[in-house]
């Protein structure tokens, strides 16, 4: 078909008015952000906050001396920008009332934290967080967490991965639930307060993560920049206070991972003075 036609087709089909569907939908957008920030407020100024001052370590970093670092190193600060857009993304859509969507990046940053960590624990193995090499040891997230790290992270991995996969857990239940067969099959977006506790409980763990994670890397790089060295207590405070909000969570199992963080901070911090990290474990 010609662009021709192709364009006088176009120019039959469409109409002049916006798409019903479209308004709809960005009316429910703007319903669910009113309805989150009178539910989770404070963390919408917390993240964006916290947030912020992960972005200004990352830009000064730049200006640190890396004659020092192993190309492990550099890898661990090359994947931090693009894991921040995603994890950022995943704030978005909390926000805007996409639950599912945001566990599914969310599972993103959670993987890409742990291709961080792996690549403290493995440095000379560092380039299989990015493609299988033979003769390196394999990045797994499953038989990392559970057999290197040694933690019980299993059901945080088969929250995000249940609905990563084609939401097919979603599918499932509507296939196999009688009453839900009865409804009409439609292009459904409704509020949840149980979808965005899920989402803030997640967004923030990984928030957490990432920073205690590059204030256990970088350590002893802030020293060597006059701006990241005035911002060693500060940086200090923010990781016990994003460990804090975690610790404090009433449900036991989330709790719990705010020692779990520490933990890795401590085998991250060994493996950086070429000590025996298996020895924290």
């Amino acid at each position: 078909m010609s662009t021709t036609k192709t364009q006088q087709l176009l120019d039959e089909l469409l109409s002049k008015d916006p798409a019903k569907t479209s308004l709809d939908i960005y009316s429910f957008i703007q319903q669910h952000k009113r309805l989150f920030l009178e539910k989770f407020g404070n963390f919408v100024k917390q993240f964006e906050d916290l947030f912020n001052e992960l972005n200004l370590i990352i830009q000064l970093l730049n200006y640190v001396p890396k004659d020092g670092w192993k190309q492990s190193k550099g890898a661990q600060y090359l994947l931090y920008p693009e894991t921040m857009k995603t994890l950022h993304r995943a704030f978005e859509d909390t926000i805007d009332g996409y639950y599912d969507e945001a566990m599914i990046l969310n599972r993103s940053v959670y993987e890409t934290f742990l291709r961080v960590v792996f690549a403290s624990c493995y440095p000379s193995d560092y380039e299989s967080i990015f493609v299988p090499i033979a003769g390196k040891r394999a990045f797994n997230v499953t038989n990392f967490v559970k057999d290197d790290l040694k933690l019980n992270w299993e059901f945080l991995y088969s929250i995000m991965s249940a609905i990563h996969h084609s939401k097919k857990t979603k599918h499932l239940r509507r296939m196999n639930d009688p009453s839900q067969q009865k409804n009409p099959i439609i292009l459904e977006y409704e509020s949840s307060e149980d979808g965005m506790a899920m989402c803030v409980n997640i967004t923030c763990f990984n928030l957490t993560c990432l920073f205690h994670a590059i204030a256990s890397i970088f350590e002893t790089d802030f020293p060597n920049h006059p701006d990241l060295k005035l911002r060693i207590d500060r940086i200090h405070k923010i990781d016990e206070a994003l460990l804090g909000i975690i610790e404090a969570n009433p449900k036991k199992d989330f709790s719990n991972l705010s020692s779990d963080i520490r933990k890795i901070g401590m085998i991250i911090k060994a493996s950086g003075q070429n000590q025996d990290w298996k020895k924290v474990v």
